[in-house]
């Protein structure tokens, strides 16, 4: 149950922001503005706004994984980050390390989710706040738009490939772990990993 609410928090974040960019380009569409009139209407406007929120965010972050999964085979992608650490020896997937964890160590298992939490964010926050490039606010100069947009991404995209890298490392470091402790074996594609 923890893990959902997480992942809510998760997404209502993402989601919000993305309203970086969607709000003004819905005012800028001439979209009909909410007029709040009275206190009254706001948790109608709640009503809507969060749920929409959580599926923006839950599509910037599958969005996010799909970019990441296109860049894993690089030498800063997950598998090199992984080739760093054990070389050449085979170890297994995430899931069979979390399950792993979860039997045997709970707490480790949390710390995995903890981090793995903050590069769902990282990364949904990248792929949220990206096309703000292409929505300049009229207030702002074009040149000085650009110059924040980028900034702003180039600092979520160091965030998004130091938290992936630190999670990994510390899966890894778990892994060793579970096999030292508890002598765990690993398979894959239902074969022993010896």
């Amino acid at each position: 149950m923890k893990q959902l609410a997480g992942l809510l928090v998760e997404y209502l974040v993402i989601g919000a922001v993305a309203l970086i960019w969607i709000v003004p380009v819905l005012s800028y569409n001439s979209m009909p503005s909410i007029q709040v009139a009275s206190i009254s209407a706001i948790p109608s406007l709640l009503a809507f706004t969060l749920p929409a929120m959580y599926v923006v965010g839950m599509v910037c972050d599958f969005l996010g994984y799909r970019i990441a999964k296109l860049s894993k085979l690089g030498k800063y992608g997950k598998d090199g980050i992984k080739k760093k650490v054990w070389g050449d020896e085979v170890y297994p997937g995430s899931q069979y390390i979390h399950v792993y964890a979860t039997c045997y160590e709970p707490k480790l298992a949390e710390e995995i989710e903890a981090r793995s939490s903050r590069d769902r964010v990282a990364r949904g926050a990248f792929v949220a706040f990206s096309p703000v490039l292409f929505f300049p606010p009229a207030s702002l100069p074009f040149l000085l738009h650009l110059i924040i947009t980028i900034f702003f991404l180039v600092v979520l995209s160091f965030m998004w490939h130091r938290y992936q890298k630190l999670s990994i490392k510390y899966e890894l470091l778990v892994w060793k772990v579970l096999q030292d402790k508890h002598e765990v074996v690993s398979y894959k594609n239902d074969k022993l990993i010896t």
